[in-house]
């Protein structure tokens, strides 16, 4: 049977005009898809063609080993044409009309990511030329209320970054506000492995922004300012995160950078040509704190594999060697750190997020006590 969020998957890329069957053989063999998913959840469409999918798939990376061990075997069974006899690999076919505001189905097949359940849930779309077996561009389509804003910011966080730090993050190819979706271009590579590298740290002193400059005292207004009052902390917890934050008073101005917002290892791609690139800036910021993507590196992790330690031990060379290249004393990390473990708990907080808003409450506590 037809999972309706299917058909709501495939008219978000393609359109409404799209028609979705689980008879397959009813279209063209072009036209049929497989669909994955995992703890049922829906995580990919892609091309019954392994030589239209592949080059989408190779560029992904599980980051849990028993992920890894899932993913090795579905893309062997992809790609020797025995997906389909996998349990609860379901095929479909798709027959659309051409529009003018959505890829075309006839000249470029495509694999979609469904992402994370949330109230900005999207597709990924990476389009592949059929002729060519070669990606040409990222199609993004929202799925639930909140995913056309974060995809219209991004798109013009991408023109913005282009003209201010070209080489940096995919170039916009165009975006429909009236649909909420944006076309990129493809960066061929393949996901960031868990450490961190040097490639990397160069990487993030690159988005350094000239433009802006950044005061203690405002860091710590704009944050006390975000703090709702009616969240479930009690007066104690309250009162210490006030206190903390009001402690880190300082007359010294720092150096303002791009901040990619969600800086984790499955949106930097280590690309063919030996660089590397920041993608899913949806919730990027032009003006932001130095330090935030570096500490967001770690923390992301920690919270995702329930690591008890905020840093491992390499990550302080990177941070001091981070701090140099900004021209930031180091004598100036705590407060900073505080300030964007603050700001991650914040962010948590807006996004329902419980887990990882305990994470931070927890750190800001801990690594206040050491301010």
């Amino acid at each position: 049977m037809l999972n309706p969020f299917v058909k709501k998957i495939i008219c978000a890329l393609y359109g409404k005009q799209a028609e979705v069957t689980d008879i397959a053989n009813e279209v063209k063999p072009e036209n049929r898809f497989f669909v994955i998913s995992a703890k049922d959840r829906l995580r990919w469409i892609i091309p019954n063609n392994p030589s239209l999918g592949w080059p989408a798939l190779q560029q992904w990376r599980p980051y849990r080993l028993s992920s890894s061990a899932k993913w090795h075997a579905i893309t062997t069974a992809y790609n020797i044409g025995q997906l389909g006899h996998i349990p609860n690999i379901q095929t479909i076919g798709i027959t659309t009309n051409t529009s003018p505001s959505y890829p075309s189905i006839s000249k470029s097949a495509a694999a979609i990511y469904i992402g994370t359940p949330s109230s900005s849930r999207k597709i990924v779309a990476t389009l592949v030329d059929r002729k060519s077996k070669k990606p040409i561009s990222i199609f993004k389509a929202p799925l639930d209320n909140n995913a056309p804003e974060k995809i219209l910011h991004e798109a013009k966080m991408l023109n913005l970054l282009s003209q201010e730090k070209s080489g940096l993050a995919p170039n916009l190819i165009s975006m429909n506000a009236n649909f909420g979706t944006s076309y990129q271009k493809v960066i061929s590579g393949k996901q960031s492995g868990r450490s961190l590298s040097s490639v990397t740290l160069n990487y993030l002193v690159e988005l350094k922004n000239n433009n802006y400059q950044l005061s203690f005292s405002q860091i710590t207004s704009d944050i006390i300012d975000r703090i709702p009052k009616n969240y479930n902390l009690s007066a104690k917890n309250y009162d210490t995160i006030y206190r903390i934050l009001n402690n880190i008073t300082n007359p010294k101005i720092l150096p303002a950078v791009w901040v990619h917002g969600d800086f984790a290892p499955w949106n930097i791609i280590n690309s063919t040509s030996g660089k590397v690139f920041g993608v899913d800036w949806e919730d990027a910021i032009p003006n932001g704190l130095p330090l935030f993507d570096l500490v967001h590196f770690y923390t992301q992790q920690a919270v995702l594999f329930n690591q008890n330690r905020l840093f491992p031990k390499q990550a302080y060379s990177f941070i001091r060697q981070y701090l140099e290249h900004l021209g930031i004393n180091e004598e100036y990390f705590q407060p900073i750190l505080l300030a964007c473990l603050a700001t991650d708990w914040l962010r948590s907080i807006e996004k329902d997020q419980k887990h990882r808003a305990d994470f931070f409450l927890s750190q800001i506590i801990k690594q206040g006590d050491a301010l």
